[in-house]
């Protein structure tokens, strides 16, 4: 066994399950409250539920991941709604999950956000970020330094989250 082998198993599973069409599980419900606080005991209740149901592993699977999708966009419409910010940046070894981000990024897309993913870098957790203005990109010539700002958006011990405010209108949260 390796570390997130169950995780890598379930995908595979539920990727099976959307190309098959299968039979979907209940529709499953991950809360994310007020102060961006998810509570996994309703999707934990959803999932051994639709399994005494007779729901396959991957149809489960399948809700659990698109429960997490929808969890992701609400706390991204709760932090617009409070913050005017339309931006969201999927990072994090979570979405080395390509069903996940997938689902994710549709589901942002559709609602109008923009959605920032990694290109070069594996979006595991503890890679920095780096936050890069493009007028200053493209205005540095080549060879020369881009200034940037730098921050980790998943210490050792637990994830946090940072607003960067460039002065010029250019907010991240």
């Amino acid at each position: 066994t390796y570390e997130g082998q169950a995780a890598v198993e379930l995908e595979a599973l539920s990727e099976q399950a959307r190309r098959r069409s299968e039979p979907p599980a209940p529709t499953l419900f991950l809360p994310v409250s007020d102060d961006l606080v998810i509570d996994p005991a309703p999707l934990v209740r959803g999932c051994v539920a639709a399994m005494l149901e007779g729901a396959t592993a991957g149809a489960v699977g399948l809700a659990f991941h698109q429960a997490l999708a929808v969890a992701i966009l609400d706390a991204a419409r709760q932090v617009r709604r409070h913050h005017g910010v339309d931006v969201v940046g999927l990072t994090g070894g979570v979405f080395q999950n390509a069903l996940l981000s997938d689902l994710a990024q549709a589901s942002l897309k559709r609602d109008g956000f923009t959605v920032l993913v990694h290109e070069t870098v594996p979006a595991n957790d503890g890679e920095p970020v780096y936050l890069i203005r493009k007028d200053v990109l493209e205005a540095t010539p080549s060879g020369d330094e881009v200034p940037c700002h730098t921050f980790a958006l998943a210490p050792e011990m637990n994830h946090y989250y940072a607003q960067y405010d460039d002065g010029d209108g250019g907010v991240v949260l």
